[in-house]
């Protein structure tokens, strides 16, 4: 490319310009809340709840309780195992953590901390979460 006309100098100029402006554009992929299918976090914690309660109301020593108890335990491992895909699914995380954790945190600032990620995570996503 000949930069020593006016009429390089500015092709030059055009091209580093575009080059310089539509990499990074490129290269984005996204916010957190564009997902191409649904997160399913929140639908567990919502199926974890209910069968922590369901358990909760079963007679002990049974069938059903363990069927429940299991049931809950699975779905705990799926909060806690996969990746949230959306602010929705990390607020639910969230939640979840704020929830099991109720009796159990190491310090007051670690449940503070946890509880306004949470609330965040929540107004972010306009609280859908």
């Amino acid at each position: 490319m000949n930069v020593a006309t006016r009429r390089g100098f500015i092709k030059s100029a055009s091209t580093a310009a575009l080059a310089a402006t539509a990499t990074p554009a490129l290269a984005f992929k996204g916010p957190i809340t564009e997902t191409p299918e649904p997160d399913p976090i929140r639908k567990w914690l919502d199926q974890w709840r209910e069968a922590q309660a369901a358990w909760a109301a079963a007679p002990e020593d049974t069938e059903e309780s363990a069927r429940l108890w299991s049931e809950h335990e699975r779905l705990e491992d799926l909060i806690c195992n996969t990746e949230a895909k959306s602010a929705s699914g990390l607020a639910a995380q969230l939640e979840f953590l704020v929830e099991e954790s109720a009796d159990y945190w190491g310090c007051e600032s670690h449940r503070l901390a946890a509880s306004n990620a949470m609330k965040a995570a929540s107004r972010m996503t306009g609280g859908i979460a």
